[in-house]
């Protein structure tokens, strides 16, 4: 609560003195909304600066997470050409990521997210999320995932998934209190897909 009245305070210092300098001019130079103005004024002044301040130390303490991408596998293809018109492919996926030091007193969110990389004919470069999770506490940044299947499915539209070389990286997006949001990846897991359809799904 006190981070979120320190980045609230400067635009609401900044209004009041706007309306208190709009009030003053009609007084005489050493009136007492003047002085107020003033206060007010260094107040903001100094608030602001606390808030980038906030913003600076909590960025420069964040440290490198730890994250561990074990395994990936498919346990299903197929052509989906009824409702996504895509070739879909179900996962399993295996990792551990410990992201506490991604949190301190500026943290507010950790946005953490798998994601798969792979190249077709049609299209260079393709990403697409399959596993998301959202981190308020740093009592929940340990994350372990033991042959799960995947959130989302893995779906090319151009139906050109078969034999695909796929990348999986884990990214985590840092949303502070006060200041810029931090992205950053870690770990690489190659992954081909089958060759042919695998129409039964294999536990």
């Amino acid at each position: 609560a006190a981070r979120g009245l320190l980045v609230l305070a400067p635009p609401v210092f900044l209004f009041l003195q706007c309306i208190l300098l709009s009030a003053a001019r009609k007084h005489t130079m050493h009136s007492a909304l003047q002085r107020l103005n003033v206060m007010s004024s260094q107040i903001s002044a100094a608030l602001l600066v606390m808030a980038v301040l906030l913003g600076v130390s909590g960025y420069n303490a964040l440290r490198e997470p730890v994250v561990s991408l074990d395994s990936a596998r498919v346990i299903q293809l197929v052509p989906d050409r009824r409702f996504y018109k895509a070739d879909t492919a179900v996962m399993r996926v295996s990792f551990e990521a410990d992201l506490t030091p991604l949190f301190n007193w500026n943290t507010r969110v950790v946005f953490a997210y798998l994601t798969a990389h792979y190249s077709t004919p049609s299209r260079p470069e393709n990403s697409v999320v399959v596993w998301d999770h959202i981190l308020t506490k740093k009592e929940e940044a340990k994350i372990t995932v033991h042959d799960a299947q995947a959130k989302y499915f893995l779906r090319d539209v151009d139906f050109e998934l078969r034999n695909a070389n796929v990348t999986f990286t884990l990214h985590y997006d840092v949303m502070p209190h006060t200041g810029l949001i931090f992205t950053s990846n870690h770990g690489e897991l190659p992954l081909q897909v089958p060759a042919e359809y695998v129409m039964d799904r294999i536990n």
